[in-house]
């Protein structure tokens, strides 16, 4: 029966696949945890027993200082990931995650909330950039579009935890999960290769192959991968080289902005 199991979940994809979206994937968790955090943390940060007095005009900073710093890591985050790579991106924020939630969690003051959420919201624009693109580069393309949806599933689940437990934790304790979450992930981080697309631009030619190997498990398809991940390098570098940024590209790009400019318009945040 276990055989039996194995064998329909390898007919869909690989354990190492799902092993990759799975680990990559809990950053979303993370992600969704602390973005969630200011709903619940600022009614009781602004109670009477709460141990720092919070007036409303902190109380918008707390909430505007994450996306603002987000906007600050999408930039960082696109030069990262072709200087330092997809993995190594990803995984620097596992720290600076733990370091932010510990701010908050001992904060004596409003201003180590400042740096805190300051922290978490430049850790979120980096990973958010970066989790959809690892998995591009991780995941066969015939399971991509279920394994792609694990970050967004994730990370609900992550602002539903960060719902709940706000139903009986105060600020403090709720940041001191947010502290506990990335530690999982760091570990799972640690535990997966480098995509072999980003090895491959580096001229790492026998870490890809062996990445691909690890992901794919299949000697005769590892080779047919390196093969299609060079050839479409080379097609994208001629693409670049006659220019990236077309008429016709024009129209897409517009609606994909728009887009994600009304969703962040129509988001009600704390």
């Amino acid at each position: 029966m276990l055989n039996n199991l194995i064998n329909k979940v390898n007919s869909f994809c690989t354990f190492s696949q799902i092993h990759t979206a799975v680990a990559v994937s809990f950053g979303s968790l993370v992600v969704g945890y602390s973005s969630a955090w200011s709903s619940p943390a600022i009614p009781s940060l602004q109670s009477n027993s709460s141990s720092l007095f919070i007036n409303n005009h902190q109380v918008s900073w707390i909430g505007s200082l994450k996306p603002l710093a987000a906007l600050l890591g999408g930039l960082f985050g696109g030069q990262a990931l072709e200087k330092l790579g997809r993995k190594t991106t990803i995984l620097a924020t596992a720290i600076p995650f733990i370091v932010a939630g510990s701010f908050v969690s001992f904060a004596k003051d409003v201003n180590m909330i400042y740096a805190g959420r300051a922290i978490t919201g430049f850790c979120i624009g980096i990973i958010s950039l970066s989790l959809p693109v690892y998995l591009a580069e991780t995941i066969q393309a015939d399971v991509r579009g279920t394994l792609g949806m694990l970050p967004t599933t994730l990370g609900n689940l992550g602002m539903l935890i960060c719902y709940v437990c706000g139903a009986w934790l105060d600020w403090s304790q709720l940041a001191m999960i947010s502290v506990l979450l990335p530690i999982p992930f760091l570990i799972m981080m640690l535990t997966i290769p480098e995509t072999p697309r980003f090895l491959i631009s580096k001229g790492k030619e026998q870490d890809a192959k062996a990445a691909l190997k690890w992901l794919c498990e299949d000697l005769t398809q590892v080779e047919d991968e390196y093969q299609a991940i060079k050839k479409s390098q080379d097609n994208g570098v001629r693409f670049i080289e006659s220019g990236c940024l077309r008429k016709q590209d024009l129209r897409p790009l517009s609606i994909c902005i728009g887009l994600h400019l009304f969703q962040q318009f129509s988001e009600c945040k704390v």
